[in-house]
């Protein structure tokens, strides 16, 4: 696989990684990777799943959201949770599921605050991490999202979260870290808003990661 991708160039690169709202599977909703066909690579279906995989026109399991799996306290359900959602990517040719979200609870009235986990990043990234496993246990990727500080949806592309850089360590990367440090994501996505006036963008991701390590 490294001498493969060692062979392409970096529009071809680009353009695996930047989606198309093309869906290959009658359920899909949020559209795939871009194919190169001339590499023989294909399009990979994606799918959400905020409470339960999201197929438009089927009916899959609808699941407790991610705020009620957390308080359970219990990562064995956690992976169980993912294994049950894995077997129904798997049934309906789903290939990467977008999933889960692990920001956390700042903001009290945050769009997405039934889908994130807790306002405690060690409880958080650990469920999250036992939640990949059981995914990948069936051979479906996972892209943890959204990195980094992604409290609230409102004007999310052009807001900024103003942190400092402890409590960023502390408290909203961390949650990646133990995810990262328990399991092995496929991806990572990144947020739309920006830190501090910036937009996550390559370099800085790297820097964030190694803060991580």
């Amino acid at each position: 696989m490294s001498d493969f991708i060692a062979e392409l160039s970096d529009r071809e690169l680009a353009t695996i990684v930047s989606g198309t709202p093309l869906n290959n599977t009658d359920g899909g909703d949020v559209g795939c990777n871009h194919p190169i066909y001339e590499r023989s690579i294909p399009a990979c279906q994606t799918a959400d799943s905020p409470v339960g995989l999201r197929q438009f026109g089927f009916f899959p399991v609808s699941y407790p959201s991610g705020i009620i799996l957390a308080a359970s306290f219990n990562k064995d359900l956690a992976r169980a949770y993912g294994e049950s959602i894995g077997y129904e990517c798997v049934y309906y040719d789903v290939d990467f599921l977008l999933g889960p979200a692990i920001n956390i609870f700042r903001n009290p009235a945050g769009g997405r605050n039934s889908a994130y986990y807790s306002e405690d990043p060690y409880l958080a990234g650990f469920l999250a991490a036992h939640y990949v496993n059981g995914l990948e246990d069936n051979g479906v990727g996972t892209c943890v999202k959204h990195y980094a500080c992604n409290s609230q949806e409102h004007a999310r592309t052009v807001n900024s979260s103003e942190i400092s850089l402890r409590a960023l360590n502390e408290i909203y990367l961390r949650v990646f870290k133990y995810t990262l440090q328990y399991s092995n994501p496929t991806a990572i996505m990144t947020s739309y808003n920006r830190i501090n006036g910036e937009y996550i963008n390559f370099d800085m991701m790297i820097l964030y990661i190694k803060r991580l390590v």
